[in-house]
């Protein structure tokens, strides 16, 4: 079964879509680029509009996609997710992806390096907490192994517990080595480099109390 097209008319002043009536009836809206490919009088059968209304849902998904990953890089699996909140039809959503991949937009790879380095910077994490993380995100095993090669925990520790330590500096030494402590392990940190890191942390504390005593 044909339809004929019989008006391509822009919703407003404003619109970025343009409705295609065929037969007399708005039928379906596609975005300019798209329409800009039809001509009134021009015949379409059942096969040519379903791969109008299928390139349509591609480009406003795309378009989707991009919007998110402007904010931040993200997962395939959470532009998955996303995709699937959205109701957008998995076809959709795999090709999408391929689009996002061969522009070099979706990388879980790169995604977890850039994890690590922002929870460093901004928040850090021990491996524990990170690979808990990436996990959530759908990343790998092995490219979570890959991530963390180069990871410096013990730096990633210490600069975490130099941020908390001051609100504790007036408690006795085992109450303020035992508050860190918690802290660190909480956060994901290991077990065996706590010792070390909290020793060293106490040092800048006591180091910074003293040039304190000196100024006044």
């Amino acid at each position: 079964m044909s339809s004929i097209i019989t008006a391509l008319k822009t919703k407003g002043k404003r619109s970025h879509k343009v409705v295609i009536h065929l037969d007399e009836e708005p039928a379906f809206s596609l975005a300019p680029v798209l329409a800009a490919t039809l001509r009134v009088g021009q015949t379409l059968n059942e096969r040519q509009i379903a791969e109008l209304k299928d390139r349509q849902a591609l480009e406003e998904a795309y378009q989707r996609a991009l919007s998110l990953l402007s904010r931040r890089p993200r997962s395939r699996f959470e532009l998955r997710q996303y995709f699937k909140h959205r109701k957008i039809a998995s076809r959709i959503a795999e090709l999408v992806l391929k689009r996002l991949d061969e522009r070099g937009l979706v990388d879980d790879q790169s995604f977890a390096h850039a994890w690590i380095e922002n929870r460093s910077t901004f928040r850090p994490r021990g491996p524990w907490a990170l690979r808990a993380e990436l996990r959530q995100k759908g990343i790998s095993s092995e490219i979570i192994d890959d991530a963390l090669e180069d990871f410096d925990q013990e730096a990633a520790a210490y600069k975490a517990a130099l941020k908390v330590a001051p609100r504790w500096q007036e408690l006795k030494p085992e109450d303020f080595q035992r508050r860190l402590n918690a802290y660190l392990s909480r956060r994901g940190f290991d077990y065996q480099i706590l010792s070390r890191v909290i020793s060293r942390v106490e040092r800048e504390i006591d180091a910074r109390t003293d040039e304190s005593e000196d100024v006044k």
